[in-house]
């Protein structure tokens, strides 16, 4: 047995002998020289990197039976890849190195390193687009059957700062940390180190999102990180991000679009501005809008879910925290919270029917100005919200000024308070679904003045009071009285009132919990005075004003309201820009109700109604259509406009307008209008402008489709007149309409029509004007007794019988102006004069004189017929070669002037009177065509004559006229024939054409064109109906 023992004690002491004998001989073959060289030199072969170092030691028996390895001063760089856009070469710079191995560990195919230390370190670890990682340094093995080396790190430290980044160019995630001291050991249980990290800088960039800027963060507890630092698990862990100490469990995990995030986080105790430092930069402003002493306790934050970057979706949370008490100062406003506290509880968990929730416990704030305190939840925030909250609040205006710093002391005063109550559904603030409403107001106050320069804000009240009262399924009541009231703000008034309640209330036993049908209310507003200013260039007023209102459901449908308006005012007015209106004595009543469209499902109606759509996308816009009437409403005026009728009654004992568009005293007086479905009647309303007076009776129709843009306009009145003066009220029209010409160019409407110079006549307005005046004025004339008719319809216009004595003969008028399209242009005119000065009757026609170029010879009393059509250039001149008209001139006693032509025929026939002579009858009639005036014959008395005259002139001027002497001194007769232009002419003698029973009867002729012309003007509006 002892020689056993001696045996095996000699194999030990040989062993032992032999492997100090192997360990001496490492560490003498190993000197720090020659591993320095070894590594410097073979480092490269075996690393796709380049390796130097200043200083290399072993160390075989300090760690035994480790071996431990002392690195100086070493460098790993990693050279770029071909084509890489983007590379950092830069991987692990460090001072010193320590590193323990164990050998035996290699026998079972793992790499254990006990412990390894770094001090002053820098580590880049870089990924670029291609996903290619500058820690890939050990090049793959051929061999693909043998198992790899395992690599395990029982501890890792570091002393005096390490540098970390971390950058993933293909995800864009971006981490920095620069670390003071790190312990982290391996857990006995695997899974992990028990860290114990003290970083000094954490900056975190996720895509574009900047979550966290150089913040400084102590970790102590187990964490776990693996997927190539994606994957982040925190066991036990207590930190303190910032200066907010964490107790964290949980796991985080960076995603290219999202940050996905499980555990909890506990804060026992921070502050609140700490608590902002530490919030990711992108979720809050950069520069802190407030300060603050207000602490936080007991803060929890439970997430299981991921924060997406773009959605801004959350995760599933749970969180609470207690504030205060404590000061708060919010720097923008300058308010300043001497106490403050409060507890607030929020969660968000959609899978379990939680659609977020915040809730309010015991909100209380407390200052020599202010008290308040609230109660409440809002409850299904991302669904469908709902709010149940008690609050109460007393201001103390006079002491504002240590409530908010901008505020002097003498800039308020009075005291106001209020309490509000209430437990609703945001959807069920309408006027169907209000009995499913409790809220209870009180806002009271014995009188107040704010007059803050800073705000650019002034209010001032009398005593003023507000109540309401909303009891689900059983009653509504408001009451809202003031004595006084002024409000302005930027310089600007905003409402000015006296004297002012408004009530309302629920129909008893009609206010019901059924949200599918309108609850029955009614109300009354009385004001002596109200003032109400929209904008700076918009306001209205209203003094003795008394308005009775209703709302009720539809008959047809009980989810539609109706509601009823009644006002009268002693007086009231309103200033829009320019224009101003003041109304007296007024009475309106209007009924508002829903539109009721019925919802066709058959398949027939669907395609009928696409194929309607169809055509109207493909019509072709009409070149005119920019002159019809518009009144350009905007998407939200024409959405009014489709879902509401308005039926009513105004009346008003005095409308006065003052606008550059019609610059004249205008006075409405008398005024009745009634609108009932969409037809505007307008009864014996009295309308003064200058010197003209009307009375107006009539109707217009289809108003609401011409406001949407389609349909037509139905005009139709009847309107009397004492005194008519159309030369002011022109002069007025074309000063308005340059008005609104500035108007629009200070607008930018910069678009020119491209027929500017034509007078178009509106495509979608039917108008039927009955005309009866007893004296008008238009130029020159003065006339009496005109009466008439003026209809418009499809871009035609037309006068229609309009008869009137004047001062220069009896007028009788037919007329047509036609603006179908451009190609189409066309006016007709058929007049009658009788007992008119023949120069009366060229100035009113100036174009007579083209016609009859010698008509401007003659003086004196004149029956005039007059028939003519002709088409029209886009310049609205008239197209000579379409003019077709016929002519009828009888005068007694007319007076031919001295004249060129009429000068030399005198001489040559040897008048007695060469300067005047008088002329005992004249009838003249001629027809116009194919650029050709032609005279017939008819007979002529002057001087010691008596001729037959007949003739034609052309529209290039040219003229051939021929004179049978039937009577004269001569004893014989004779012709004399008159050609040439006004400028070069010839007259000649010649024999007589015509003898005192051989002139043509040619009336009939004139009489059939001017039948035919007159047909023509008037058969357009002859079955035309106007209803």
């Amino acid at each position: 047995m002892k020689k056993r023992w001696r045996i095996v004690l000699i194999i030990f002491l040989s062993a032992l002998g032999l492997l100090g004998v192997v360990m001496a001989a490492v560490a003498f073959y190993l000197s720090p020289s020659r591993l320095t060289s070894l590594v410097n030199r073979y480092a490269d072969q075996y690393l796709e990197a380049s390796v130097t170092l200043s200083g290399a030691t072993v160390h075989v028996l300090r760690d035994f039976p480790d071996i431990s390895v002392e690195l100086d001063n070493g460098k790993i760089l990693v050279p770029a890849p071909d084509s890489t856009e983007k590379w950092a070469d830069t991987l692990l710079v460090f001072r010193k190195m320590e590193v323990s191995l164990r050998p035996s560990a290699l026998l079972l195919r793992k790499i254990f390193i006990p412990r390894l230390h770094l001090e002053q370190a820098v580590i880049h670890l870089f990924t670029d687009k291609q996903d290619r990682s500058n820690w890939d340094i050990f090049p793959e093995s051929e061999d693909t059957l043998s198992p790899s080396y395992g690599l395990s790190i029982a501890r890792l430290s570091v002393s005096d700062t390490l540098r970390f980044t971390y950058h993933d160019d293909k995800d864009t995630v971006y981490y920095s940390v620069g670390i003071k001291d790190m312990t982290a050991r391996a857990s006995f249980r695997g899974g992990g180190y028990n860290a114990d990290i003290q970083s000094f800088s954490n900056t975190l960039i996720v895509g574009e999102n900047l979550l966290f800027d150089r913040i400084p963060f102590l970790v102590r507890g187990g964490i776990t990180l693996v997927n190539d630092f994606d994957d982040y698990y925190f066991k036990d862990c207590e930190t303190v991000l910032g200066k907010v100490p964490l107790y964290i469990n949980g796991f985080m995990g960076l995603r290219e679009d999202s940050l996905e995030l499980r555990g909890i986080c506990r804060i026992d105790s921070t502050g609140l501005t700490d608590l902002y430092d530490a919030i990711p930069l992108s979720l809050l402003p950069r520069e802190k809008p407030f300060e603050s002493s207000l602490p936080l306790k007991d803060v929890v934050v439970i997430l299981n879910g991921a924060y997406h970057y773009q959605s801004g979706k959350f995760p599933v949370f749970n969180a609470r925290l207690a504030a205060g008490p404590g000061s708060f100062l919010y720097r923008p406003s300058g308010i300043m919270i001497p106490e403050f506290q409060a507890g607030i509880v929020t969660s968000y968990d959609p899978g379990k029917g939680n659609y977020g929730s915040l809730e309010m416990k015991g909100l209380e704030v407390r200052s020599p100005a202010l008290d308040l305190s609230l109660d409440g939840i809002l409850s299904s925030v991302f669904k469908e919200p709902a709010v149940r909250l008690s609050a109460g609040m007393e201001v103390h205006l006079d002491r504002l000024s240590g409530l908010v710093e901008s505020i002097g002391e003498d800039q308020a005063t009075g005291d106001v308070s209020a309490d509000l109550e209430a437990d609703f559904r945001l959807k069920d603030l309408t006027l169907t679904a209000l009995g499913n409403i409790m809220l209870r107001g009180r806002f009271l106050t014995e009188g107040f003045t704010l007059d803050l320069p800073a705000y650019n804000l002034f209010c001032r009240a009398d005593t003023t009071r507000a109540l309401l009262d909303i009891n689900p399924g059983t009653s509504l009541d408001l009451e809202v009285g003031s004595d006084s009231l002024q409000i302005r703000y930027k310089g600007r008034e905003l409402a000015v009132l006296s004297g002012t309640e408004l009530k309302a209330g629920s129909t008893p036993d009609m206010f019901t919990m059924d949200s599918t049908k309108v609850q029955p209310l009614n109300g009354s507003l009385i004001s002596r005075n109200l003032r109400v200013y929209v904008n700076d260039s918009t306001r209205i007023r209203m003094d003795g004003g008394n308005i009775v209102f209703s709302v009720k459901p539809d008959s047809r449908d009980q989810s539609l309201p109706v509601i009823g308006l009644t006002l009268e005012s002693r007086s009231a007015g309103a200033m829009m820009g320019v224009h101003r209106g003041r109304i007296s004595d007024l009475q309106l009543q209007a009924d508002l109700t829903r539109n009721v469209r019925t919802q066709r499902r058959d398949t027939t109606g669907l395609s009928a109604r696409r194929d309607t759509f169809l055509l109207r996308r493909t019509r072709t816009r009409h070149e005119f259509s920019y002159a019809d009437l518009s009144l350009d409403l905007d998407r939200e005026e024409r959405g009014l406009l489709r879902r509401w009728n308005v039926n009513g009654t105004l009346k008003a004992g005095q409308i006065q307008l003052a606008t550059p568009f019609i610059p004249l005293n205008t006075q409405v007086s008398d005024a009745h209008l009634v609108l009932l479905n969409d037809r505007l009647e307008i009864t014996n309303t009295v309308i003064r402008a200058g010197r003209s007076d009307l009375l107006l009776n009539g109707y217009m129709t289809d108003m609401r489709r011409v406001l949407l843009g389609r349909g037509r306009l139905g005009l139709n009145f009847d309107l009397q007149s004492d005194t008519l003066d159309c030369n002011e009220l022109i002069r007025a029209i074309s000063s308005g309409m340059s008005s609104m010409d500035k108007q629009d160019s200070l607008a930018d409407s910069t678009e020119i029509p491209a027929y500017q110079n034509l007078l178009i006549v509106p495509g979608n307005v039917n108008l039927q004007l009955v005309l009866a005046v007893s004296n008008a004025y238009y130029r020159h004339l003065q006339m009496q007794g005109l009466h008439g008719m003026l209809r418009a319809a499809d871009r035609y216009l037309q006068l229609d019988e309009l008869q009137a004595f004047s001062n220069a003969g009896d007028i009788t008028i037919d007329a047509l102006y036609a603006t179908p399209d451009k190609d189409s242009l066309q006016v007709g005119l058929n007049m009658e004069m009788n007992n008119v000065l023949l120069e009366e009757a060229v100035r009113l026609i100036p174009s007579l004189d083209t016609l009859f170029p010698m008509i401007g010879s003659f003086r004196g009393l004149a029956d005039i017929q007059l028939s003519a059509t002709s088409r029209l250039d886009t310049g609205m001149n008239l197209v000579l070669p379409t003019l077709q008209g016929a002519c009828r001139i009888k005068g007694d006693g007319l007076v031919l002037l001295d004249g060129e032509t009429f000068s030399e025929i005198s001489r040559k026939l040897m008048f007695r009177k060469k300067a005047l002579n008088l002329i005992d009858s004249i009838r003249v009639e001629a027809t116009v065509a194919d650029n050709r005036v032609d005279v017939y014959p008819f007979i002529m008395e002057i001087d010691r004559y008596r001729a037959a005259i007949a003739g034609s002139h052309n529209m290039d001027g040219t003229f051939h006229y021929h004179i049978s002497l039937l009577k004269s001194p001569v004893p014989f007769r004779f012709g004399i024939d008159v050609l040439g232009v006004p400028e070069d002419y010839k007259i000649d003698l010649g024999r007589a054409r015509f003898t005192d029973q051989g002139i043509p009867a040619l009336s009939y002729r004139i009489d059939s064109i001017r039948v035919n012309l007159r047909e023509h003007i008037k058969k357009y509006f002859e079955n035309y109906s106007f209803e």
